[in-house]
């Protein structure tokens, strides 16, 4: 009996034996790293390009580590002409002075000191010449509830830089336990996905809402990515008729997972889309196959054909995407052409790699 109750705790505290769980269910359960080094993968190609590029439609987008996944989904889907602006996750994007919070550095702003480099960081973005250069900016942040409510500012900011149409992106679905050990724990993918809503954190929804509503009250385009991604089932942690997880810790999206809401969100009808996507060649009209390797994006199919804006504002530089494509970071510094620094970066990244992310968004 004793040795029973044993094994049974063992059993419990390892999560069972990994051997006997299905080997789809453990190669995701061992997968986080190989999924964080493609998610770095697929956006390496377009680092070394110029931007902006004429006769393109060129997007700036503005975050921390969320932001890679959106510019992810959004390279996978037809976007060709990117340049990020980076921001620590403990900084945020807003103008003035951030809360100081007792606690680790990465997460947040623990003292003046920091605080006034998160004041110093921010301001280099917004004054960034880039922003004039912008046929959309993009913010995407994992947005706090103090930067929530600072957006009216924030606009403001951008708005003496760029006449762009400005696209805001809400908070991405989260989850209290990392996504490959609630796979693990399941024990299959059938059905995993109402399993996981058991562990996700429900205050990004809540959040979501909110900034929602300050969104809309400033006439912004506002993606709410629980509407896209989810719908009104459990959200996906793994992507339809495939064994690839769509996150591959608390939150960031893997490469199938970016490109996954991607392609929800072209095929949405989003008013957003008419900015983002309907000047896209007719060679990445859709998505790329689920099954392709991470960083080779394969076209197929006709041309896209976006739904008319219903609202929001009608982008005042109507442009024709060509061939050219083109990702790059802040803290990126290609030789020969240079980047400056933008936040809080530490080091440039060699040539093709992709720089640092700042802090722990």
């Amino acid at each position: 009996f004793i040795a029973s109750i044993y094994v049974g705790s063992t059993a419990w505290a390892t999560d069972g034996w990994a051997w006997r769980l299905p080997k789809e269910v453990r190669d995701i359960a061992s997968s986080a790293t190989d999924l964080r080094d493609q998610r770095e993968t697929i956006v390496a190609p377009y680092l070394s390009a110029p931007f902006p590029v004429e006769g393109n439609t060129n997007v700036v987008v503005i975050g921390d580590s969320h932001s890679i996944d959106v510019a992810s989904a959004l390279v996978q889907n037809g976007v060709t002409s990117i340049h990020r602006l980076a921001v620590a996750y403990r900084c945020q994007l807003a103008p003035g002075r951030p809360p100081i919070k007792a606690g680790n550095g990465t997460y947040f702003v623990s003292s003046e000191a920091a605080a006034d480099q998160c004041v110093q960081d921010t301001k280099k973005v917004f004054d960034d010449r880039l922003l004039a250069d912008a046929s959309v900016v993009v913010i995407a942040l994992r947005w706090k509830d103090w930067s929530a409510a600072r957006l009216p500012e924030t606009i403001k900011m951008l708005r003496l830089r760029t006449k762009a149409p400005i696209v805001v992106f809400g908070p991405t679905v989260e989850y209290r336990l990392f996504v490959p050990k609630i796979v693990e724990r399941y024990g299959s993918l059938s059905g995993v996905d109402a399993y996981a809503a058991n562990y996700e954190n429900k205050s990004r929804r809540a959040l979501n809402k909110k900034l929602a509503h300050r969104a809309q009250k400033l006439g912004l385009l506002y993606v709410d990515k629980f509407a896209v991604f989810c719908g009104s089932k459990p959200c996906p942690i793994i992507v339809p008729d495939t064994k690839n997880a769509t996150i591959f810790d608390y939150g960031h999206w893997s490469v199938a997972g970016a490109r996954l809401f991607g392609q929800r969100l072209r095929e949405s009808g989003h008013p957003a889309n008419v900015i983002l996507f309907s000047g896209s060649p007719a060679s990445a009209a859709k998505p790329v196959a689920l099954d392709q390797s991470p960083g080779q994006f394969v076209p197929e199919g006709s041309r896209y054909r976006s739904l008319g804006l219903t609202q929001g504002v009608v982008p005042t530089r109507a442009r024709t995407l060509s061939d050219a494509t083109h990702f790059s970071f802040s803290c990126f510094s290609p030789a020969p052409m240079q980047r400056r620094t933008v936040g809080s970066c530490k080091t440039a990244s060699p040539r093709g790699a992709l720089s640092q992310d700042l802090g722990a968004g």
